[in-house]
């Protein structure tokens, strides 16, 4: 049994079953990323979507756009061109 509980044959299964279909993806929400190590499961999550062929394509993880452009929000409410506003 491997430190994290799930036996390495159990691993290889889910890779191989997430591998073999035409439309998966590997998806976390806040209970990924609110944690010790949250960023590297969230990016974790892109690799396996990447190394599986599920990034960016239909029926798998997309690349998105932000709801809101902060870089050209209106003054005090984004980034400015990169720069924090902080008056």
């Amino acid at each position: 049994m491997a430190i994290t509980g799930i036996a390495a044959e159990t691993i290889r299964g889910f890779a191989n079953d997430l591998h073999s279909q035409p439309h998966a993806v590997c998806y976390g929400r806040l209970g990924t990323s609110a944690q010790d190590f949250g960023g590297l499961c969230n990016c974790l999550q892109n690799v396996i979507n990447l190394l599986s062929g599920n990034m960016d394509v239909q029926g798998g993880m997309m690349f998105t756009s932000s709801v809101v452009d902060l870089i050209n929000a209106p003054k005090g409410m984004g980034a400015s061109k990169g720069h924090c506003n902080h008056e």
